[in-house]
């Protein structure tokens, strides 16, 4: 049991050790901190590996305001109108 333990504690931890902290670092880098916060993992796991099926209108169906915004006011009326006129890379890219 000594040597599975071991042996699994290696496999798993000591040998990747190296590149997980590079990936891990680079990856806090980029998308760190409150960043984390906003997404649920499946969310989160489009936005790095990429979906062509996004519900742009659900998105903003969805989309929470904070202080003086709301969905009416017209910055958020304007963003939402320039926002849907973009190609699906630059929406992709703004996301």
């Amino acid at each position: 049991q000594e040597f599975v333990d071991a042996y699994v504690n290696y496999v798993f931890q000591l040998s990747v050790h190296e590149w997980y902290t590079a990936f891990s670092s680079g990856f806090l880098k980029v998308c760190g901190g409150k960043v984390l916060e906003l997404f649920q993992p499946s969310e989160l796991r489009a936005m790095m590996v990429g979906n062509s099926n996004y519900n742009w209108e659900e998105l903003e169906e969805t989309a929470i305001y904070k202080g003086d915004y709301s969905a009416t006011h017209p910055t958020v009326k304007l963003f939402w109108e320039t926002f849907h006129e973009f190609p699906l890379e630059k929406k992709k890219k703004f996301l």
